[in-house]
């Protein structure tokens, strides 16, 4: 009896042993789906992540060239507006010259209206003089005294 006990007991250990080692697999099989489903998820988000890294050196590749063309523009603006201010002084001096001729040139007018009424006066002066001297003359022819 005691040796069919003793069989029973060791049946009955290796059963709860058993039954021990089922519910630790079980546990284990548990655990191992429990990962797989986190590594999946870790995998999936590691792509969405890649994916949106992707995305994103993109658009820093388009800032930078959008910077550069920026950096370009104010570069040619620069130059321009120093065109532009360069310019601007050219006209101021241009105009300072202009009226400095327009001045000049209605001090010339002037002058030449003077001068004209000047020769008018001379012509009529001369026409009056050799009229004069028509005059003068026959008398002269006359009078051999004068």
């Amino acid at each position: 009896l005691r040796r069919d006990f003793n069989k029973q007991k060791e049946k009955l250990e290796k059963l709860e042993a058993n039954q021990a080692d089922q519910e630790k697999m079980s546990d284990l099989r548990s655990e191992l789906d429990s990962s797989r489903k986190r590594e999946q998820e870790l995998e999936s988000e590691n792509a969405s992540l890649k994916q949106e890294l992707e995305v994103l050196q993109q658009r820093v590749k388009e800032l930078e060239d959008a910077l550069d063309s920026a950096r370009q523009q104010i570069g040619e603006t620069t130059v321009e507006q120093r065109i532009n201010r360069e310019l601007r002084e050219e006209l101021k001096k241009a105009e300072a010259k202009l009226i400095e001729l327009t001045s000049t040139m209605e001090i010339v007018d002037t002058q030449c209206e003077q001068f004209r009424a000047s020769l008018y006066c001379c012509d009529n002066s001369l026409d009056r003089f050799f009229e004069l001297d028509a005059e003068f003359v026959p008398h002269q022819a006359a009078n051999p005294s004068l």
